[in-house]
């Protein structure tokens, strides 16, 4: 993936929610092989709306993946679903070892590795985060992240809500994420 401007979207509309769910339930086997809870949240029973499928599923699969990877044995990860003013609210909660408050702002800089590598289950390039905020941005949304040494990281996605795409309904075999 190349990080300049040229990041291409494709955009479809279609049931954001059931694709959500769709992907956390691709990550089930390895959130179970690790003790963990993965729970997908929503006060809405579907939000339509345009997405790129392709983008969209990398940066759920990236931050569910993360929050997986820096949870211990026992703990939970939840992705909550939300609509606020035409927005999107992603919120991605997990129980791990938290982020250092000095290493938050470096966070989504391309190649930063966050100290807390060794509370990691395995190691990682340091280009997700940086990956997952080049495509929130792309798709005219923010990202950001609330966390706490010892009791686990919040990552809040926001992206805009409109309804002007082909409706499709997308659940798309995942593989080679």
């Amino acid at each position: 993936v190349r990080f300049d401007n040229t990041l291409k979207m494709n955009y479809i509309q279609g049931d954001i929610l059931a694709y959500t769910r769709y992907i956390a339930e691709s990550l089930h086997s390895l959130a179970n092989a690790q003790n963990l809870m993965l729970r997908v949240e929503s006060d809405q029973a579907k939000i339509v709306m345009d997405y790129d499928p392709e983008r969209f599923l990398q940066i759920i699969h990236n931050l569910l993946s993360n929050a997986i990877k820096f949870t211990p044995s026992g703990g939970k990860v939840l992705l909550r679903a939300d609509l606020k003013d035409k927005w999107l609210h992603i919120t991605v909660t997990d129980s791990g070892a938290g982020i250092p408050a000095e290493e938050l702002p470096n966070l989504f800089e391309r190649f930063f590795q966050a100290k807390n590598q060794e509370h990691a289950k395995a190691g990682g390039t340091g280009i997700g985060l940086s990956l997952t905020h080049e495509l929130v941005k792309a798709m005219g949304g923010e990202i950001s992240v609330d966390s706490k040494v010892g009791v686990g990281s919040t990552f809040l996605v926001k992206l805009p809500v409109t309804n002007s795409s082909v409706f499709e309904e997308k659940l798309m075999p995942i593989d080679g994420v």
